[in-house]
């Protein structure tokens, strides 16, 4: 048998050891409030949102956002959500439409949407979700029906190293 000795072990750099896979930091928020969009044909930011600054350039951020949305059951027409950086898209697109009508006018839907980044940048990004409601109603993080409805959201950022 072999014993392995070691009286410190000391990163090649300021910033620590970094292997390749592994979360560096994380960056989570929470919100109790509610967004409602009319926009129609471009992206516009939410209200959840939350800044990280990666350590290097190489690292990739994975960004899951948490929250309920509601749309205007009167139309079948889509609405787009999608995850942004820096106030411009920068995921694939997810495509919500009417499913069930509720007892206070609004259809209701849970949300998870996740995406893994690449922003090569050591400055702080800005990650947020973004909505097109194309030009019919849309709220996220509540109910369209009510204003005291809201539900909690959440936003968790996670720089993994590479």
């Amino acid at each position: 048998m072999s014993d392995l000795k070691v009286n410190s072990i000391a990163g090649s750099t300021s910033t620590g050891v970094h292997i390749p896979g592994h979360v560096i930091q994380v960056v989570n928020a929470t919100f109790d409030t509610k967004t409602d969009f009319t926009n129609n044909g471009s992206f516009s930011n939410s209200h959840i949102t939350a800044n990280i600054t990666p350590s290097s350039t190489s690292s990739k951020v994975f960004v899951s956002i948490n929250t309920v949305v509601s749309v205007d059951s009167t139309t079948t027409t889509f609405r787009y959500l999608t995850i942004g950086r820096n106030g411009a898209e920068n995921s694939h697109i997810k495509i919500l439409r009417s499913s069930y009508q509720d007892t206070g006018g609004s259809d209701v839907q849970d949300l998870t949407i996740q995406h893994l980044d690449s922003p090569s940048t050591t400055s702080s990004v800005t990650y947020s979700l973004m909505a097109d409601a194309r030009n019919v109603g849309m709220a996220v993080g509540g109910r369209m029906s009510t204003t005291n409805a809201n539900q909690i959201s959440t936003i968790t950022l996670m720089e993994i190293a590479q």
